[in-house]
């Protein structure tokens, strides 16, 4: 692996951060929003683009976050659970957007060559943690991008929240994308997961700031499938909009 990938424990969670290669001036930063494994998610996304994209530098800085209690981390609201044994959503992504803005964003531009401008500054996650990406870009105006790869947008609540939701004022960047073999999953509530996201997709077109890109793409296969170059493709799309004056 071309880089660095440095871990850290900080104010409770695990963090892991990558550094390109030769990079001493500062670049865009790029947070993922992850699981436990969060070390081993940026390792598997920098293998991937080595392997696929060898000519191009990896183009953004990566503070990965790791969520021990991936429900509560990254749940706007809370919401039972999806099932009698399953967990409760406690509602505590404001409380991870704090930790991100307040802490982690001082603790990567103090130590790493990332840029602190918000134009080159971006959120992504995948399941719930796509749905934590949005609620934060939408709710701290502190991200330029974000991506949602095939983000929890069936939760409950979500789409009067977007209805009403106060958009960021400057232009974004929003990446949206499912599987097409998602809308066949067995529950009811996250069966309705294609028709939630692409509600999302018009309302953010809608109204978000002039300048603004939108896009919706559709992947082969359901929730699980090529989850990490499925990330890639939000990734490369986000670079161009995030690249400009540091």
């Amino acid at each position: 692996m071309k880089g660095n990938l440095e871990t850290a424990s900080l104010c409770g969670w695990k963090t892991a951060v990558y550094i390109p290669e030769g990079g001493k001036e500062k670049i865009p930063l790029l947070y993922i929003l992850g699981g436990k494994n969060i070390k081993e998610e940026l390792a598997d996304l920098i293998v991937l683009w080595e392997k696929t994209e060898s000519e191009k530098a990896f183009p953004f800085l990566l503070a990965g976050l790791g969520a021990s209690d991936w429900n509560s981390a990254y749940s706007p609201w809370p919401a039972p659970p999806l099932t009698r044994e399953g967990e409760e959503f406690a509602g505590r992504a404001s409380e991870t957007g704090r930790f991100l803005i307040e802490e982690y964003l001082p603790y990567v531009c103090e130590r790493f060559p990332a840029s602190e401008r918000r134009e080159n500054r971006a959120v992504v996650g995948y399941s719930l943690g796509g749905l934590g990406t949005l609620y934060l870009f939408l709710e701290t105006g502190e991200f330029a991008g974000a991506a949602s790869c095939s983000g929890s947008l069936w939760y409950p609540g979500w789409c009067k929240y977007m209805e009403k939701a106060s958009l960021p004022k400057e232009p974004g960047y929003v990446y949206l994308s499912l599987g097409r073999a998602e809308k066949r999953i067995r529950s009811r509530l996250m069966g309705c997961n294609p028709e939630c996201t692409e509600r999302t997709s018009a309302l953010l077109s809608q109204r978000m700031a002039m300048g603004s890109q939108v896009v919706f793409q559709w992947n082969n296969g359901g929730h699980g499938y090529e989850v990490t170059a499925r990330i890639l493709r939000a990734i490369s799309w986000l670079q161009p909009f995030l690249a400009g004056k540091i």
